[in-house]
């Protein structure tokens, strides 16, 4: 199956497939029946890749694959990249890759339901150290704890909601008892 197709700038197409052809980037012409070129993507698992999204500047391709992973090539030589392992690996199937119009940050969005935003460097070179300095994808913030008594709380919230639903039901039923009452005793 065919997951992405593309036109390249020298007159060629770029295919990306799944299958029993899949983990290869196969670069193809119009004039060939066999393909030109099969560069192996640099990817561990046989997943067929989702999304793909070049960079503004055209020198890196960034994939996304069905097992949540982002791969970051370089656009040329495709046996440097660089794997990100941001969304879950069962349903965290990358639905977009987005760049920043100044190559600065990456956004990644998946079915798991989360959205990454983070900040990158694209190198000339993904062997360059650092190839590209993703900081979001190793610094998650840490969470603050309210331990204080004082601090309202979502669960409190919660609670009084509830206990403010079951008061009100309760005193609809008691206002449709005492009028069902009054009603009998009218009749009476």
């Amino acid at each position: 199956t065919v997951c992405q197709v593309w036109y390249n700038a020298d007159d060629t197409i770029g295919l990306l497939l799944d299958g029993p052809n899949g983990g290869y980037r196969y670069k193809c012409s119009w004039d060939m029946p066999q393909p030109l070129q099969a560069d192996p993507l640099q990817h561990k698992t046989k997943v067929e890749p989702c999304v793909r999204q070049l960079t503004t500047s055209g020198k890196h391709v960034l994939l996304g694959f069905a097992d949540g992973h982002v791969l970051v090539h370089d656009a040329v030589d495709w046996s440097q990249s660089l794997a990100l392992g941001l969304h879950d690996c069962e349903h965290g199937r990358i639905t977009s890759l987005a760049v920043g119009f100044d190559n600065t940050h990456v956004i990644s969005a998946g079915l798991d339901g989360n959205l990454f935003v983070l900040h990158a460097q694209f190198g000339s070179d993904l062997s360059d150290s650092p190839p590209v300095n993703l900081a979001a994808a190793n610094q998650l913030p840490t969470a603050v704890d309210y331990t204080d008594a004082d601090v309202y709380s979502l669960e409190e919230e919660r609670e009084r909601a509830e206990r403010d639903r079951a008061m009100m039901t309760a005193e609809e039923r008691k206002t449709a008892e005492r009028a069902a009452i009054a009603a009998l005793r009218q009749e009476f």
